[in-house]
């Protein structure tokens, strides 16, 4: 990585970036708030399930939430193994074992899959993404994450990038809608992610010491485009449960109105209501880590 240079320094000594860490002048009274005054829903989570995880890993984290007043706890990932081709049966096992241990939590998490891709590069692809997603409906899936690698990274049987409004998904998403399941798609990234890393990126440092998350090469569409094909989508697929997750660049833009977000989906309401005490209140954006040492709550 480039040792990039914040000023010389009244001695002449170069001030790495990663050094720069002023303390701020700002002083104003700070209110922390540890647990939520309303019962509320985390709609977006990546817990990963708890399968192969310490027996008493759910018990530390249903404690944590609790604590938090989060009575509702939606898992994007109760299927993620990774992208590995032969993990295709492993997610499905993946996903067993976590609906049969969300169900001993009485139902507080709520188990979603996602798109298999590990028959890609086959003409039979379409069949089988639709095949596997029946298959995870009845072993107790309650809804759908499509990664952004949809648009950026997966490629079609003839090695063009898979666009984010990909014909070969149609029966995918046609599926969902006669399922009931909502769909939850992250598409693109903030907007300094499709520029060049350089002087004038105000997310220089971040990049640089990611360079995975930038997406300015001439390999990759432009984040407009990406966008136009996520709204074609959605039009293409009218009345289905598309919900479109707000990365929050829109906040650096106050005159844009924000289109990335929707309603809660009433097909997934019908899991949530009976969780509901006071309220209800959505919670988007946090994240409960697990591990050997106890779970953590992390807010982004």
């Amino acid at each position: 990585m480039k040792r990039a240079i914040v000023s010389a320094g009244s001695e002449g000594e170069p001030l790495l970036l990663s050094e720069f860490s002023p303390h701020t002048m700002l002083k104003c009274a700070e209110t922390l708030v540890a647990r939520a005054k309303y019962p509320c829903w985390d709609m977006h989570n990546h817990i990963g399930g708890f399968a192969g995880s310490p027996e008493n890993a759910m018990g530390e984290v249903l404690a944590a939430l609790d604590a938090c007043n989060v009575t509702m706890v939606i898992d994007l990932s109760a299927a993620r193994v990774g992208w590995r081709e032969q993990a295709s049966d492993l997610m499905r096992e993946t996903l067993r074992r976590n609906v049969e241990l969300y169900g001993k939590a009485g139902n507080r998490f709520i188990p979603f899959t996602t798109v298999d891709w590990s028959q890609m590069g086959d003409s039979a692809f379409p069949r089988f993404a639709v095949e596997r997603l029946e298959e995870d409906a009845e072993a107790g899936a309650k809804g759908v994450k499509i990664a952004k690698g949809l648009g950026l990274r997966l490629r079609d049987p003839d090695g063009k990038l898979l666009a984010v409004n990909t014909p070969l998904l149609d029966g995918f998403f046609e599926r969902c809608g006669q399922l009931r399941l909502p769909v939850m798609i992250h598409v693109a990234d903030p907007a300094a992610f499709f520029l060049p890393v350089d002087g004038n990126n105000e997310r220089y440092e971040e990049l640089s010491g990611s360079p995975r998350w930038g997406f300015s090469g001439p390999e990759y569409p432009s984040r407009e485009e990406i966008l136009r094909q996520r709204d074609e989508l959605v039009a293409r697929h009218p009345g289905h449960h598309l919900h479109r997750r707000p990365r929050g660049q829109q906040r650096r833009r106050p005159g844009l109105r924000l289109r990335d977000s929707g309603p809660i989906p009433q097909s997934l309401l019908r899991y949530l209501r009976p969780h509901r005490r006071v309220g209800p209140t959505a919670l988007h954006g946090t994240q409960v880590l697990h591990s050997t040492s106890g779970p953590h709550l992390l807010r982004h």
